[in-house]
């Protein structure tokens, strides 16, 4: 970028301190050297623009997104705490306890000094394993997220066993239990969640090149990763829960051939949540990683059916076929694992 404020107080300074050459000026000379000045004023006041807008629109990436599932707890082992202690009550068992040490240790030899912003569920179980897992690493914030809870299946005592008949003919995905919540509720949730999660991206950074661990649930961690990466429904009834204090992690790749950089599950990730080597996936491998040349094709597209602009705040539906999606995220900075299928150009896409 050229030395704007240089060259002004380079002006400044000698119109203001060496007088025999003001005095040696003629009246022409002297305006040109005024406009000069106005002129080198104005690209200097446009450069400081430029700088601020950038920093306004720069997001401070961390290097990985880690998905932990809390420890054992009493309701893994005793169904019927949902019934006499209520689902957000439930504590961690012994065995727990000894698990979200031990994930606390793994993490603290896979981070090293990589500091940590946590953000983690208020459910009791949730609480206590971040209390036991975030001593050994390098917390620099942590903080309670009720969008992070569990699926409520009564939103009371659990006193009843919920009929489940109905669920599977009606939708795995969208049936929901008298008095509780669907897997697309959950999701919607997961999704206001993560809004707030990229505006602390983009106001805070030290989360520059950290590690963000989310210590949720089994169900609700795998929802995150549906929506991070933009799996199908179908693509998500094929994962599993991960065992307790298992973790998902979520590496921050170098940019592609676009510019863009995104988010990939590890091969140890996709095994955990019975992904990885699954022979249903050989046609749908696209909706895991994204096929480069759909990624082209949409490249080709921007100037007409995707928007060239990203616009972390705004979120964009077009008609009932979109349910759940929102251009919060970049197309490319998260949709390695998006289905860029016939209805793209309906839709907007934030790159």
């Amino acid at each position: 970028m050229i030395p704007y404020d240089i060259i002004i107080l380079s002006s400044l300074y000698l119109f203001t301190k060496n007088n025999e050459i003001m005095d040696s000026l003629s009246l022409a000379e002297t305006i040109l050297a005024i406009l000069f000045t106005i002129i080198a004023g104005c690209l200097i006041y446009i450069s400081l623009q430029i700088t601020r807008i950038k920093r306004r629109n720069r997001y401070y990436k961390p290097r990985y997104i880690i998905l932990v599932r809390h420890g054992q707890s009493e309701g893994n082992v005793d169904v019927k705490k949902y019934a006499s202690v209520g689902d957000p009550n439930i504590s961690l068992t012994e065995l727990g306890r000894k698990q979200a040490n031990d994930a606390g240790k793994k993490l603290k030899e896979f981070l090293g000094n990589t500091p940590v912003f946590c953000y983690y569920s208020p459910y009791r179980r949730s609480k206590q394993t971040a209390e036991l897992l975030l001593p050994h690493l390098e917390t620099k914030f942590k903080k309670e997220d009720v969008r992070l809870r569990e699926r409520e299946f009564a939103g009371s005592f659990q006193r009843d066993v919920v009929s489940r008949a109905d669920e599977m003919k009606y939708s795995r995905f969208f049936w929901r239990p008298d008095g509780g919540e669907s897997l697309a509720d959950v999701y919607d949730r997961v999704t206001l969640f993560m809004e707030n999660l990229w505006r602390d991206f983009k106001g805070h950074p030290d989360m520059h090149d950290s590690a963000t661990v989310l210590i949720s649930h089994g169900l609700t961690i795998r929802l995150f990763a549906m929506r991070w990466l933009h799996w199908t429904t179908d693509t998500f009834e094929l994962t599993k829960n991960p065992d307790n204090c298992d973790n998902l992690i979520l590496e921050l790749q170098p940019p592609d051939e676009y510019g863009n950089s995104y988010y990939q599950l590890t091969n140890e990730s996709l095994s955990i949540v019975g992904l990885h080597g699954r022979g249903e996936l050989k046609e749908s491998t696209k909706e895991l990683w994204g096929l480069k040349e759909e990624f082209k094709l949409a490249q080709m597209r921007k100037s007409t059916t995707i928007s060239a602009r990203f616009r972390p705040r705004s979120t964009s539906f077009s008609g009932a076929n979109s349910t759940h999606l929102s251009t919060q995220n970049s197309l490319l900075g998260q949709t390695r694992g998006n289905k860029l299928n016939s209805s793209v150009s309906s839709l907007r896409f934030d790159v």
